[in-house]
């Protein structure tokens, strides 16, 4: 789940390079005059933010779920030394 928004993303960053490619091709440019070429540059920017902000909580959320999981195990084996030397 966390890595379908992601991969979504980046296919459009992906579809979108191909168009901005297909852009600036000569038979392109001799169609179409005056086309802002730069419009699709924000749209790449929000989606490399979206990316890398996902990245950061997923990063995040794997980090607090180690730690957890480490203090756990310690705190299990605190407690089983403990049983064992009082047993």
């Amino acid at each position: 789940m966390f890595l379908a928004l992601p991969i979504a993303v980046l296919h459009a960053v992906k579809t979108r390079g191909k168009i901005i490619l297909a852009r600036s091709s000569p038979t392109f440019k001799s169609q179409v005059r005056g086309t802002n070429h730069c419009a699709t540059l924000p749209l790449l920017v929000v989606a490399v933010v979206v990316v890398v902000g996902v990245g950061i909580v997923v990063v995040t959320v794997v980090v607090v779920v180690g730690v957890v999981v480490v203090v756990v195990v310690v705190a299990v084996v605190v407690v089983i030394v403990v049983v064992v030397i009082v047993v």
